[in-house]
């Protein structure tokens, strides 16, 4: 029960910090209204938030679970094929960027029968 009264005095320290109201207000779209207000309103649902966040944090225990060997594979597999995809779109703009700068027309796909 200490532990729950120090984190709400930490969130509570947290959400009543000048710079934070301040953002909070630009964010919210709430500059006519006084830090005053602010506090009293949105004040209970950051440290509500906060309270949250760190007991989910807090809470957490370890997970007994592993990869197996065939998952291994298919994240290398899927980063490969990632980065082949990124080469070859980046070696296709900068061909069209290199032609385009020296003049050269694009060529064609098909073959022009010449009789």
């Amino acid at each position: 029960m200490n532990n729950l009264k120090t984190l709400q005095k930490i969130c509570t320290f947290l959400t009543r910090q000048p710079v934070l109201t301040s953002m909070l207000k630009r964010v919210r779209g709430q500059s006519q209204y006084s830090e005053m207000s602010l506090k009293k309103t949105g004040g209970r649902y950051l440290d509500i938030f906060f309270l949250t966040f760190f007991l989910f944090i807090a809470g957490t225990k370890n997970a007994s679970a592993y990869i197996d060997p065939g998952t291994g594979g298919m994240i290398i597999t899927a980063i490969l094929g990632f980065l082949g995809a990124i080469s070859y779109t980046a070696r296709k703009y900068y061909a069209a960027l290199k032609n385009w700068s020296q003049g050269k027309k694009p060529e064609s796909d098909t073959e022009e029968k010449s009789d």
